[in-house]
């Protein structure tokens, strides 16, 4: 017993390490094309 206890728990708190912040802005930008390929792909979050 103690051991789903201890299961049920664990599931219900590690649903908050699920959760994503949201994508402020990107570079190159969302949507945008690019002629060559980037050197680096930034995301702020």
């Amino acid at each position: 017993m103690k051991t789903l206890l201890f299961s049920c728990f664990a599931m219900l708190w590690a649903g908050s390490a699920i959760a994503h912040s949201p994508l402020e802005t990107t570079s190159p930008a969302a949507g945008s094309t690019v002629s060559t390929a980037p050197t680096e792909v930034l995301m702020d979050f």
